[in-house]
């Protein structure tokens, strides 16, 4: 599921967002953005909605190629 680092990535940038200042919002490390990023991890639900939230976007948006 590399495209949902990728999409989290992307929509990021495109709204000139740092991985620390988007981790701030969401109360998570910035190693945590990181590592959605690079598709080690995934967050949790709650988390995942917020992150959509966030980025203007949905869940179906993160989550599609």
């Amino acid at each position: 599921m590399a495209e949902f680092g990728e999409n989290v990535r992307s929509l990021r940038q495109a709204k000139g967002l740092t991985q620390q200042s988007l981790a701030d919002q969401l109360y998570v490390t910035r190693q945590a953005v990181s590592r959605w990023e690079g598709g080690s991890r995934y967050p949790d639900l709650m988390t995942a909605k917020k992150l959509a939230e966030v980025l203007d976007s949905t869940m179906d948006a993160l989550l599609s190629q």
